[in-house]
């Protein structure tokens, strides 16, 4: 198993706007969601830099610009995807996969966040790790 999966999805809007879904396969992943974070990365900065101990998590990510998605594999090497132009992106999160977000681009990205567990800072569930 990969520790970190990404997914195009297929932009569904209309005139209205983009809009975008995740099928079944990623909410059985998680069973039940405990928490669901929404956020957003201004240019230039980055979310993450985190891995959690034993959650699961997947990200919903939308770009109208660039950004770069990073992870560490199993032998702690730094993997990178590149997303460019507006699209929406689907990120599975192994537990104990360091991950992280950078906006290279010149607009906000919008990001959402789901987990199997209740996040908690003072757990120790998420974890300090180096990856952009």
């Amino acid at each position: 198993m990969e520790p970190i999966l990404v997914e195009t999805l297929h932009d569904v809007g209309d005139a209205r706007g983009a809009s975008y879904s995740l099928n079944v396969k990623h909410l059985q992943y998680l069973g039940d969601v405990s928490d669901l974070h929404v956020a957003t990365i201004l240019p230039g900065q980055v979310r993450g830099n985190h891995k959690h101990v034993r959650g699961r998590e997947i990200l919903l990510i939308y770009h109208e610009d660039s950004c770069v998605l990073g992870w560490r594999d199993r032998d702690d090497l730094l993997l990178t995807r590149q997303l460019t132009g507006r699209g929406g992106v689907v990120v599975t999160v192994h537990p104990g996969t360091p991950h992280a977000i950078r906006n290279t681009g010149s607009l906000p990205l919008f990001l959402v966040g789901l987990t199997d567990l209740v996040y908690d800072a003072q757990s120790g569930e998420t974890q300090t790790a180096s990856v952009l």
